[in-house]
């Protein structure tokens, strides 16, 4: 069993979301968020305005044009869009890269990341859940703890693959017993260091295990939903998606039948060239 003590002192390593997202983030909580602070607080920051311009312009919005100015994108995409904007753009560069452990390439993370928490978000306004921002959040920050343990899957891969082989264990199941500690705990501890809200960290720690999500079980189940569709249309699939595990109970609770889900399925399907907009080339490895 690895370091604890010592996976953990690697959540420090990761670049953290900057002052300017957290306040956009903070703003997005708010019951009526203010258009102006939301321009503002982007706007100071020139690295963010940029990355939010720049996938504003991509072909996912379809604007027959270009956006020049934050405002200019709030106005016609509207406030809740370029909130979802702020946080790929804060978040992207951590989950860019590769993660060997995980046996995913650059760009596969980020690619699952966002295609997950873009269904998420679908799934929780078709079951018409409340909070589809913070569900949104959740999804996309789900695997951040992939990028801190990466390093400690692959050096005790044989291990947690004999346990996955043997039955009974899922990926993450095996990582803990490896380990001593699982992504989706670990995940839980950034969004803490990160200071997001204790809803928050309680979604991301169990989006595996939905039901057990006292804080927010309806939300942590549309996320969970998003990664499973995400997993079914083969999105940045790696070691551990091949030890999926589904529970029908989590879909069941929801109330979603096969047909909402094909429906959910065949409605992103159309939107997965226009996606590539958003996507695009991710930094290589060890940028």
């Amino acid at each position: 069993m690895s370091d604890i003590k010592t996976i953990v002192q690697g959540i420090g390593r990761l670049k953290p979301i900057s002052k300017s997202v957290h306040q956009v983030m903070a703003l997005a909580q708010q019951p009526e968020p203010d258009m102006l602070a939301v321009v503002e607080a982007i706007a100071r920051d020139p690295i963010l305005t940029a990355n939010v311009l720049k996938q504003a312009n991509s072909s996912f919005y379809g604007r027959p044009g270009r956006f020049e100015t934050v405002r200019q994108a709030v106005v016609f995409l509207g406030i809740t869009e370029v909130f979802d904007l702020v946080l790929m753009a804060g978040c992207k560069e951590s989950l860019a890269r590769d993660q060997a452990g995980y046996d995913l390439q650059a760009g596969e993370l980020w690619r699952n990341s966002l295609c997950s928490a873009l269904l998420a978000k679908a799934a929780a306004a078709k079951m018409g859940t409340a909070d589809t921002q913070l569900v949104f959040t959740a999804a996309m920050l789900k695997d951040i703890g992939k990028v801190v343990l990466s390093q400690y899957v692959s050096a005790e891969y044989e291990k947690i693959r004999e346990l996955v082989d043997a039955g009974g264990h899922s990926f993450y199941e095996a990582e803990k017993a490896v380990l001593g500690i699982d992504h989706a705990a670990l995940g839980a501890m950034v969004a803490q260091v990160w200071q997001f809200s204790p809803k928050m960290v309680a979604m991301i720690r169990h989006h595996h295990r939905p039901l057990a999500c006292e804080a927010a079980r309806e939300q942590a189940a549309a996320v969970y939903m998003g990664d499973l569709l995400c997993m079914m249309l083969g999105i940045g699939i790696g070691a551990d998606g091949l030890a999926y595990r589904f529970q029908q109970q989590v879909v069941d609770w929801l109330g979603v039948s096969e047909t909402d889900m094909q429906q959910l399925l065949v409605d992103f399907d159309t939107q997965r060239e226009r996606l590539e907009g958003l996507l695009d080339a991710p930094p290589p490895s060890g940028a």
